[in-house]
């Protein structure tokens, strides 16, 4: 991903390890799901969710 901003150190760690998810349509192939196999590995249950939103505002100046 690239870098616009200076960030925190949360921020740069979210940059290094987002994996984009690109397609919301349970109708078709769930191919970009497919990086995240290795992370969730024998996992019953997993929270999938939006980005939070404050991770941007916090690392910008007010």
């Amino acid at each position: 991903m690239t870098r616009s901003t200076p960030g925190t150190p949360f921020t740069d760690w979210l940059r290094e390890h987002a994996v984009p998810l690109t397609l919301l349509d349970p109708e078709v192939p769930l191919d970009d799901l497919a990086p995240l196999r290795d992370i969730i590995g024998g996992a019953r249950v997993v929270a999938i969710g939006e980005h939070p939103h404050f991770a941007l505002l916090s690392s910008t100046p007010s």
